[in-house]
C-alpha cells in the first residue's frame, strides 16, 4: 500500500461498487483536507466490479487533492493482515447483510465506523446507544460525508491509547456474542420454537 509508518489507515473492504459508498469516503477525505485536518491514508480493498466508478472515484479524489492519501489495491488475501495494519475500519454501505467485514475487523482489536442503515447498530456498540467510554466504534447516517469527515476527525483525534481501548472492547465483544456455540443454539432454538407451534397448531 505503500504506507509510511506514521501513517494511520482507514480500510473499506468490500467490492468497489456504488453501493459500498467509498465515493462518500473521498468526499469525506475532501472535506478533511478542507478543513485544514490530517487526512488518513483511506484503503479501499476489494475487487474492482464496476471499472467506471473506479475511474470516478480516482477522478473525484485527484480534483479533490487528496488522490495521494487513496489506495485501490483490488483484492487483499490476507485480510487479517489488512485488519490489524488499520486504525479503523469502514463499513458504511447503503444495504447490508450482516458485515462480516465489520465483525471481522473487530474481533482482530479494530475499532468500527458503520453507517446507521441495515445491522450496523448489531454488530457494534456505537454512540448514542453506548457511551463512548463502552462503544466499540461509530456509527454516522448513510450518504452524510461531513459527518463521515467528523467521525473520522473524533477517532483520530483521540490519544493511541483510547483507540487501542476501543479496539480490545470491540475485540472483547465480537469474541464473545458472536460464537459458533451462540449462533448454533439460537438457530436451534428458532427451529424448536417453530415445531412446538406446529404441533399445538399455532401458526404465530
Amino acid at each position: 500500500w505503500g504506507a509510511a509508518d506514521s501513517d494511520r489507515i482507514a480500510l473499506l473492504a468490500g467490492r468497489i461498487t456504488r453501493r459500498k459508498a467509498q465515493d462518500h469516503l473521498v468526499e469525506a477525505m475532501g472535506l478533511l483536507k478542507a478543513r485544514g485536518a490530517s487526512v488518513p491514508l483511506v484503503v479501499l480493498a476489494g475487487e474492482i466490479e464496476k471499472p467506471d466508478f473506479h475511474s470516478e472515484l480516482i477522478a473525484r479524489a485527484t480534483t479533490l487533492g487528496v488522490a495521494d492519501r487513496l489506495r485501490v489495491p483490488g483484492h487483499v488475501a490476507d485480510m487479517a493482515a489488512a485488519y490489524r495494519t488499520a486504525a479503523v475500519l469502514l463499513n458504511i454501505s447503503e444495504h447490508e447483510g450482516l458485515p462480516r467485514v465489520a465483525l471481522e475487523a473487530q474481533a482482530m482489536g479494530t475499532p468500527v465506523i458503520v453507517s446507521d442503515t441495515g445491522p450496523g447498530r448489531e454488530v457494534a456498540l456505537t454512540p448514542p446507544d453506548t457511551p463512548v467510554a463502552s462503544a466499540t466504534g461509530l456509527r454516522v447516517p448513510y450518504a452524510d460525508p461531513p459527518a463521515l469527515a467528523d467521525a473520522l476527525a473524533t477517532l483520530f483525534g483521540w490519544p493511541e491509547h483510547e483507540r487501542a481501548a476501543m479496539g480490545a472492547r470491540a475485540a472483547r465483544h465480537v469474541r464473545g456474542q458472536f460464537t459458533l456455540d451462540r449462533l448454533t443454539t439460537a438457530t436451534l432454538g428458532v427451529y424448536a420454537t417453530v415445531l412446538a407451534r406446529r404441533k399445538t397448531g399455532k401458526t404465530s
